[in-house]
Protein backbone atom coordinates (compact mmCIF):
# COMPACT_ATOMS: atom_id res chain seq x y z
CA UNK A 1 0.00 0.00 0.00
CA UNK A 2 1.38 3.37 -1.00
CA UNK A 3 0.75 5.59 1.99
CA UNK A 4 2.44 8.73 3.16
CA UNK A 5 2.03 11.63 5.48
CA UNK A 6 0.19 13.54 2.75
CA UNK A 7 -2.38 10.71 2.68
CA UNK A 8 -2.65 11.01 6.45
CA UNK A 9 -3.16 14.77 6.22
CA UNK A 10 -5.90 14.24 3.63
CA UNK A 11 -7.70 11.71 5.82
CA UNK A 12 -7.46 14.07 8.79
CA UNK A 13 -8.90 16.92 6.74
CA UNK A 14 -11.80 14.63 5.78
CA UNK A 15 -12.29 13.62 9.47
CA UNK A 16 -11.77 10.00 8.43
CA UNK A 17 -10.45 8.50 11.67
CA UNK A 18 -10.53 4.92 10.41
CA UNK A 19 -8.32 5.78 7.44
CA UNK A 20 -6.07 7.91 9.65
CA UNK A 21 -5.61 4.98 12.03
CA UNK A 22 -4.78 2.62 9.14
CA UNK A 23 -2.22 5.05 7.72
CA UNK A 24 -0.53 5.66 11.07
CA UNK A 25 -0.27 1.91 11.63
CA UNK A 26 1.35 1.50 8.23
CA UNK A 27 3.94 4.28 8.56
CA UNK A 28 5.16 4.27 12.15
CA UNK A 29 7.59 1.42 11.55
CA UNK A 30 9.48 3.76 9.23
CA UNK A 31 10.37 5.89 12.25
CA UNK A 32 12.93 5.28 14.92
CA UNK A 33 11.50 3.86 18.17
CA UNK A 34 13.07 6.72 20.17
CA UNK A 35 11.34 9.23 17.92
CA UNK A 36 8.03 7.45 18.45
CA UNK A 37 8.61 7.59 22.22
CA UNK A 38 9.38 11.30 21.91
CA UNK A 39 6.12 11.89 20.03
CA UNK A 40 4.12 9.98 22.65
CA UNK A 41 5.92 11.73 25.51
CA UNK A 42 5.13 15.08 23.90
CA UNK A 43 1.43 14.22 23.60
CA UNK A 44 1.28 13.02 27.21
CA UNK A 45 3.07 16.17 28.32
CA UNK A 46 0.75 18.46 26.34
CA UNK A 47 -2.34 16.74 27.73
CA UNK A 48 -0.98 16.81 31.25
CA UNK A 49 0.01 20.47 31.08
CA UNK A 50 -3.36 21.41 29.69
CA UNK A 51 -5.43 19.54 32.24
CA UNK A 52 -3.28 18.20 35.08
CA UNK A 53 0.07 18.43 36.78
CA UNK A 54 2.77 16.34 35.13
CA UNK A 55 5.45 15.18 37.59
CA UNK A 56 8.54 15.88 35.47
CA UNK A 57 11.25 18.38 36.30
CA UNK A 58 11.48 21.48 34.19
CA UNK A 59 13.98 21.42 31.32
CA UNK A 60 14.11 17.62 31.17
CA UNK A 61 14.14 16.64 27.49
CA UNK A 62 10.94 14.79 26.63
CA UNK A 63 12.88 11.83 25.30
CA UNK A 64 14.15 11.37 28.88
CA UNK A 65 10.72 11.04 30.42
CA UNK A 66 11.10 7.50 31.62
CA UNK A 67 8.58 4.79 32.23
CA UNK A 68 8.65 5.39 35.99
CA UNK A 69 7.27 8.90 35.45
CA UNK A 70 4.56 7.52 33.16
CA UNK A 71 3.70 4.84 35.77
CA UNK A 72 3.49 7.51 38.51
CA UNK A 73 1.30 9.71 36.35
CA UNK A 74 -1.07 6.81 35.64
CA UNK A 75 -1.28 5.93 39.35
CA UNK A 76 -1.86 9.54 40.34
CA UNK A 77 -4.65 9.96 37.81
CA UNK A 78 -6.58 6.74 38.46
CA UNK A 79 -8.65 8.36 41.27
CA UNK A 80 -9.85 10.87 38.64
CA UNK A 81 -11.36 8.20 36.38
CA UNK A 82 -14.83 9.78 36.46
CA UNK A 83 -13.66 13.02 34.86
CA UNK A 84 -14.21 13.70 31.15
CA UNK A 85 -11.55 12.12 28.97
CA UNK A 86 -9.71 10.54 31.87
CA UNK A 87 -10.51 6.91 31.03
CA UNK A 88 -9.14 7.40 27.50
CA UNK A 89 -6.02 9.09 28.82
CA UNK A 90 -5.34 6.36 31.39
CA UNK A 91 -5.97 3.76 28.70
CA UNK A 92 -3.37 5.43 26.47
CA UNK A 93 -0.89 5.44 29.37
CA UNK A 94 -1.51 1.72 29.98
CA UNK A 95 -0.94 0.99 26.29
CA UNK A 96 2.21 3.09 26.25
CA UNK A 97 3.57 1.41 29.39
CA UNK A 98 2.90 -1.98 27.77
CA UNK A 99 4.91 -1.17 24.63
CA UNK A 100 7.53 1.11 26.19
CA UNK A 101 10.26 -1.51 26.31
CA UNK A 102 9.56 -3.01 22.90
CA UNK A 103 12.49 -2.09 20.71
CA UNK A 104 11.23 -3.26 17.35
CA UNK A 105 8.18 -2.36 15.36
CA UNK A 106 5.82 -5.32 15.16
CA UNK A 107 2.16 -5.41 14.17
CA UNK A 108 1.27 -5.49 17.87
CA UNK A 109 3.48 -2.46 18.58
CA UNK A 110 1.98 -0.58 15.65
CA UNK A 111 -1.60 -1.33 16.73
CA UNK A 112 -1.07 -0.47 20.41
CA UNK A 113 0.97 2.67 19.67
CA UNK A 114 -1.68 3.92 17.27
CA UNK A 115 -4.43 3.17 19.81
CA UNK A 116 -2.50 5.12 22.45
CA UNK A 117 -2.20 8.18 20.18
CA UNK A 118 -5.89 8.08 19.30
CA UNK A 119 -6.85 7.66 22.97
CA UNK A 120 -4.89 10.78 23.88
CA UNK A 121 -6.54 12.76 21.09
CA UNK A 122 -9.98 11.58 22.21
CA UNK A 123 -9.16 12.41 25.86
CA UNK A 124 -8.24 15.97 24.95
CA UNK A 125 -11.32 16.38 22.78
CA UNK A 126 -13.65 14.86 25.37
CA UNK A 127 -12.21 16.97 28.16
CA UNK A 128 -12.62 20.14 26.10
CA UNK A 129 -16.13 19.30 24.89
CA UNK A 130 -17.40 18.13 28.28
CA UNK A 131 -16.09 21.22 30.04
CA UNK A 132 -18.34 23.26 27.75
CA UNK A 133 -21.24 20.76 27.71
CA UNK A 134 -21.20 19.25 31.20
CA UNK A 135 -24.96 18.57 31.26
CA UNK A 136 -24.78 16.57 28.03
CA UNK A 137 -21.65 14.74 29.15
CA UNK A 138 -23.20 13.78 32.50
CA UNK A 139 -26.40 12.68 30.76
CA UNK A 140 -24.34 10.50 28.38
CA UNK A 141 -22.14 9.15 31.20
CA UNK A 142 -25.11 8.24 33.38
CA UNK A 143 -27.13 7.17 30.33
CA UNK A 144 -30.45 5.65 31.24
CA UNK A 145 -32.12 5.74 27.85
CA UNK A 146 -31.07 4.88 24.29
CA UNK A 147 -31.15 8.61 23.46
CA UNK A 148 -28.63 9.29 26.24
CA UNK A 149 -26.22 6.83 24.66
CA UNK A 150 -26.44 8.70 21.33
CA UNK A 151 -25.35 12.02 22.81
CA UNK A 152 -21.75 11.63 21.67
CA UNK A 153 -22.82 10.78 18.13
CA UNK A 154 -25.27 13.69 17.96
CA UNK A 155 -23.29 16.38 19.73
CA UNK A 156 -19.65 15.51 20.41
CA UNK A 157 -18.76 14.07 16.99
CA UNK A 158 -20.48 16.91 15.15
CA UNK A 159 -19.27 19.81 17.30
CA UNK A 160 -17.27 22.24 15.11
CA UNK A 161 -14.83 23.08 17.93
CA UNK A 162 -14.17 19.37 18.49
CA UNK A 163 -13.66 18.75 14.78
CA UNK A 164 -11.31 21.74 14.49
CA UNK A 165 -9.30 20.71 17.55
CA UNK A 166 -9.10 17.12 16.28
CA UNK A 167 -7.63 18.31 12.98
CA UNK A 168 -5.22 20.59 14.86
CA UNK A 169 -4.02 17.74 17.09
CA UNK A 170 -3.68 15.31 14.19
CA UNK A 171 -1.75 17.88 12.16
CA UNK A 172 0.54 18.50 15.13
CA UNK A 173 1.26 14.76 15.27
CA UNK A 174 1.81 14.66 11.51
CA UNK A 175 4.27 17.54 11.82
CA UNK A 176 6.16 15.67 14.54
CA UNK A 177 6.12 12.52 12.39
CA UNK A 178 7.29 14.38 9.29
CA UNK A 179 10.51 15.42 10.97
CA UNK A 180 11.18 11.78 11.95
CA UNK A 181 9.81 9.92 8.95
CA UNK A 182 11.68 8.37 6.04
CA UNK A 183 9.16 9.29 3.33
CA UNK A 184 11.15 7.62 0.56
CA UNK A 185 11.17 4.26 2.34
CA UNK A 186 7.45 4.37 3.07
CA UNK A 187 6.42 5.38 -0.43
CA UNK A 188 8.34 2.55 -2.02
CA UNK A 189 6.60 -0.08 0.08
Amino acid sequence: MNTSLSDLRASVTANDWDRSRTIVMSIICFMDIDNLRYTMNKLIYIYSLEFFYFPVQENVPLINIDIDNIEKLKSNLEPLLGQPGMSNFISSLKNYIYIYNINSCTDEFSDIYTSAIISIIISILMHQWASQNMNLWEKWRNGTSPDDLLILARYFRTDEQVLHRARTLWNYIIDMFSSKFDVNSAETQ
